[in-house]
């Protein structure tokens, strides 16, 4: 959980140095992702509940809960 964490930390800071060296603002990408995630906003849900159910049964099943 923590490498994951790492990556998506590491992920999110390059997106933003990234943004801010091309003539815009740290947060240019993330708004562009927000107008995004707002203009379908059922997809973003489905899929939200989609890996939030695979990944707790992928915790359950890596502690012998199955």
């Amino acid at each position: 959980m923590g490498q994951a964490l790492f990556a998506v930390g590491f992920v999110a800071i390059f997106l933003a140095l990234f943004g801010s060296t091309e003539h815009n603002d740290m947060f240019y990408l993330y708004r562009g992702l927000g107008e995004w995630m707002a203009s379908r906003m059922e997809l973003v849900i489905g899929s939200s509940i989609l890996i939030l159910v695979a990944g707790f049964y992928y915790w359950r099943m890596q502690g012998g809960d199955f």
